[in-house]
């Protein structure tokens, strides 16, 4: 059957143009590129509204460049064109039967994955698999076993698992905890799904995990895809790296059973090698920024 994704690959060349110069911000893209957003997720604070937010659609046909070689950091088969499909159709139903908007689940999972369909599952305290990088989902194509073509009903599941449908934990669980009622909860979410938890200070760029995650979310919901970024994720890294391990290693540091923590991601934030200090830490305990072996 036709698809609404495959309609719009057909009128791509005829529309593109257009639809990304009326959807995407001159002002985010093509002006300033990347904005660094600091605070509580707030549009008090800076952050974008909803109502800012780039279309579904446009966002998708922006992205295509990244998701088309999205596996190769990995050396891994890139997706096809009946897996990109399931994705984009996947993305819609999820969006459909959960709170979260679509364009919300699109750069969440851009930001975990980047849309490789074989995207290798993370192995730290919980694992994490799939397009989402899910708190211990069931569904992935590479848990260590390359699966080609990926099945569109795992497509699927990776999808509805990163909102958390049918897990302990995930988006949807995210942006309840997240107890705000202004736009700022899709950041907060977007933070606690990163990390378990927003730093005391609510300041979303503070605390564990990747500092920028929010900040990158709030740009790729405007349109941003270029990889390169401004944002300051060193900043305050390494005393808080040292401070948090150091509780883990005495076993004071109290999770809640939902935390998930990534072992690696292929964002360009999340790399020891722009923190040498850490490798002379142990790395057994949990990670509360991003490890990468």
């Amino acid at each position: 059957m036709f698809s609404t994704f495959q309609a719009i690959l057909c009128i791509f060349p005829v529309v593109f143009g257009s639809l990304v110069a009326r959807s995407v911000p001159r002002s985010t893209e093509e002006q300033h590129g990347y904005t660094q957003y600091t605070g509580d997720g707030s549009p008090d604070s800076g952050w974008p509204k909803q109502s800012d937010w780039v279309s579904f659609d446009a966002l998708w046909i922006a992205n295509q460049g990244l998701i088309q070689v999205a596996c190769a950091q990995w050396g891994l088969e890139e997706n096809s064109e009946i897996e990109n499909s399931a994705i984009y159709e996947g993305l819609n139903r999820t969006a459909s039967s959960s709170a979260l908007p679509p364009a919300f689940l699109l750069a969440i999972m851009m930001q975990e994955s980047r849309g490789c369909v074989r995207v290798p599952t993370t192995f730290g305290s919980v694992s994490n698999p799939g397009l989402f990088q899910s708190h211990e989902g069931p569904s992935s194509c590479n848990n260590g076993t390359v699966v080609s073509p990926c099945p569109n009903n795992t497509i699927s599941g990776m999808i509805s698992e990163g909102a958390g449908i049918g897990l302990q934990f995930g988006l949807t669980q995210a942006l309840n905890q997240s107890r705000a009622t202004d736009d700022s909860k899709f950041y907060k979410a977007a933070r606690i799904y990163n990390s378990g938890s927003i730093d005391p200070s609510g300041d979303l760029g503070r605390g564990g995990a990747t500092h920028c995650y929010s900040s990158d979310i709030a740009n790729r919901l405007q349109g941003w895809t270029n990889e390169t970024s401004n944002c300051n994720e060193a900043e305050g890294t390494m005393s808080e790296l040292r401070k948090d391990l150091s509780r883990d290693i005495l076993g004071l540091h109290n999770y809640m059973p939902h935390t998930r923590v990534h072992k690696s991601y292929p964002n360009q934030h999340d790399r020891f090698s722009e923190f040498p200090e850490a490798s002379i830490l142990p790395m057994t305990t949990k990670c509360h920024i991003a490890c990468k072996e």
